[in-house]
């Protein structure tokens, strides 16, 4: 049988599947407006635009799951002007889920009922996933205890946080860090040296450099992690 050969050659990234992760009022939904504002779709939950109304950017609320669902897999890849995704947020969506299918199982049927909303939420990543796209996703953290320390890490509960890190090829903590001169400024970690929540994967063959902290514009950022950094 004859081998159907590819050649692996180091070439640009086409898209990136990522996640902007922080706390609350740090300015994640902000980096939305980053994007070219004629190629770039935001989706939202109900009464999450209000920090970038005005902006003149494209968005659809979402009510429902499936609404959800039918435009990551019907209208994104219809509609030819769309090359950037932004859906906000993770965190929502999970409860969406959980208000969704409340009724559906009774106090007996936790385990269930935890793995229909799980089942549900990765479903809805893995479908953004395979979009022909550029597609972020944002989510809060909150803080957890380890040992005597805290650690800040994504806002879900047990063993959710990490099996969802799995799910994205990087990860950005947008916080809020003090500069040499003691001014606090928001910045973007992406390295996990420095956070936990933090996460990169990029080929080694790919000439692209990106810093442990970034300035935070997600759309430059992107560039970078395409290699158009010129």
């Amino acid at each position: 049988m004859a081998l159907n050969l590819i050649q692996l050659n180091a070439e640009q990234e086409t898209k990136v599947f990522g996640l902007v992760a922080g706390r609350a009022g740090v300015g994640k939904t902000t980096q939305a407006t980053t994007f070219p504002r004629d190629k770039t779709l935001i989706i939202s939950l109900e009464k999450g635009l209000l920090s970038i109304k005005g902006s003149g950017f494209a968005a659809v609320e979402i009510t429902s799951y499936d609404q959800l669902i039918d435009i990551l897999e019907n209208e994104v890849t219809s509609n030819k002007w769309i090359e950037y995704v932004f859906i906000d947020s993770l965190s929502e969506i999970y409860d969406l889920i959980n208000r969704e299918i409340r009724e559906k199982f009774t106090s007996k049927q936790n385990f269930a009922k935890f793995e229909e909303r799980q089942d549900k939420l990765f479903y809805a990543i893995r479908i953004a996933k395979q979009l022909p796209i550029t597609c972020f996703f944002v989510c809060h953290t909150k803080d957890d205890k380890v040992g005597v320390v805290s650690e800040e890490n994504l806002a879900f509960d047990g063993k959710l946080p990490e099996d969802l890190k799995k799910q994205f090829d990087l990860i950005i903590n947008m916080r809020s860090m003090e500069d040499e001169n003691g001014k606090k400024q928001r910045v973007f970690v992406t390295s996990p040296d420095i956070s936990p929540v933090a996460k990169i994967r990029k080929s080694p063959w790919l000439d692209i450099q990106v810093k442990d902290i970034e300035d935070p514009n997600l759309f430059k950022l992107t560039k970078k992690l395409m290699g158009e950094n010129s």
